[in-house]
């Protein structure tokens, strides 16, 4: 799973390779409504500053500011959407620009995927995991990031299911195999605090006298 340039990594993953961009003079990272069609080099700027404004993110998060770098890529993620919208490189001539824009997508998907992980909101990491799988499936780092979070948010048969799928897509991914010995050991830890709540409860039950019926019927 060696990253894109531009795409941020989890603890368990390597380090990014993207080196983030020096300096934010002259980068617009706020967006106002929704605008009307633009110009095809509106576009192009648009399309370069989005790229501009994600390195921002990646330097943000590489120093630990997972905030930062998730408040700029949910910004630019936005931003590429409105783009997108605006079929600007549908002609052939651009097949270039449309490929840079898919790839974009990709790429800030998987990183808001990891960042809203590292925040402990899973399911929307999922959401963004599976933004990305609809159009590659085979994407070990949106099954690997998609497991992790359904691991969090204890869908233990989710992340086992995504962890298998992805070792038939990397079977010597040894990442894969410790997530799927954390799931095991965590779905065996929930199943016994469950056992000891229940065993809890029907003590308090049967130290209660009003659980009891014990009293005669008046004849």
């Amino acid at each position: 799973m060696a990253p894109a340039e531009g795409e941020v990594e989890s603890e368990e993953e390597e380090a990014v390779a993207a080196d983030p961009a020096q300096g934010q003079d002259g980068v617009d990272v706020t967006y106002g409504a929704e605008a009307p069609r633009k110009s095809l080099e509106d576009c192009l700027d648009q399309l370069r500053n989005c790229e501009k404004v994600k390195e921002i993110a990646v330097g943000a998060y590489k120093s630990g500011d997972v905030e930062r770098a998730l408040e700029l890529w949910t910004t630019t993620e936005a931003q590429l959407q409105d783009l997108i919208s605006q079929d600007a490189f549908k002609a052939e001539r651009f097949r270039k620009e449309a490929e840079q824009v898919a790839e974009l997508e990709k790429l800030l998907h998987l990183n808001l995927a990891q960042a809203h992980l590292k925040t402990g909101a899973f399911s929307t990491a999922t959401s963004f995991c599976d933004r990305v799988l609809e159009r590659d499936p085979g994407n070990a780092k949106a099954l690997y990031r998609k497991a992790s979070a359904q691991l969090v948010g204890s869908d233990f048969a989710g992340a086992r299911a995504t962890a298998q799928l992805l070792l038939s897509v990397d079977e010597n991914n040894a990442a894969v195999r410790t997530l799927l010995a954390d799931v095991a050991r965590k779905e065996h830890q929930s199943k016994e605090k469950g056992k000891k709540a229940a065993k809890r409860m029907l003590a308090g039950m049967e130290r209660d006298p009003r659980s009891k019926f014990d009293t005669e019927e008046g004849g």
